[in-house]
């Protein structure tokens, strides 16, 4: 076992590996600051985006989709609500897709066992716009997946949504809307259909603000 001199110039990483102490006098361009690590040879560093898997959960779209889940379950047990994911494993839905004829179908991330155990898909999403007329959107064939589960559990799935501004989560205030009102203002006209995207833009003054869909059901109130 020696030692891997870690050495990075604009975002290039070099490692230099010695086995013997003495032998870092040999290397230029370091000092005390600079990383080092006790390993066997074979266990050279490596950047993030040489990880698939690692790299994978620096993807703004999983990122900030992990973080608001984290940031809903916390908010759920700060106000005692029994929160309990959702498996997303594809076999689970198999009996699902076969009751929806092979559609396309979705589970919402958590279910809410002592509040009617509404379903709820967790979002984070830029708001565009100002006043009464900020919007987010929601890709269009997701909502109609999870309508269809909807009506296969004949039970309320909620959209519940984190507001983001630049990189930063707004995780102490959030916004909701069911299924239900969403297929009717897309009925209504009052959503925008961007067909390039596939989204669907929400208004966001036709959502709730706050936890007003828990609606005071909680097993202890």
């Amino acid at each position: 076992m020696g030692f891997h001199i870690v050495k990075q110039k604009d975002g290039i990483i070099e490692s230099v590996y010695i086995r013997k102490a003495e032998e870092i006098v040999n290397i230029d361009d370091i000092d005390e600051n600079t990383i080092v690590y006790e390993a066997d040879e074979k266990w050279k560093p490596y950047t993030i985006k040489d990880n698939k898997e690692l790299h994978l959960f620096l993807q703004d779209s999983v990122k900030y989709g992990l973080l608001g889940q984290q940031y809903f379950v916390e908010m759920m047990h700060k106000n005692k609500v029994v929160c309990e994911q959702i498996d997303q494993n594809p076999e689970s839905l198999k009996q699902y897709i076969e009751i929806a004829n092979g559609e396309y179908i979705k589970r919402g991330d958590y279910i809410l066992r002592n509040v009617n155990n509404i379903e709820v898909e967790v979002k984070v999403r830029t708001f565009y716009g100002r006043d009464q007329n900020r919007y987010f959107t929601i890709d269009y064939s997701e909502l109609k997946s999870l309508e269809r589960m909807q009506k296969i559990l004949n039970n309320e799935i909620l959209f519940c949504v984190f507001q983001k501004v630049d990189k930063v989560i707004i995780k102490d205030t959030i916004y909701s809307i069911a299924i239900n009102k969403l297929v009717d203002l897309n009925r209504e006209k009052l959503t925008k259909y961007y067909e390039k995207d596939k989204y669907l833009g929400i208004p966001v003054c036709k959502c709730a603000e706050g936890l007003d869909f828990l609606k005071n059901e909680c097993s202890d109130s």
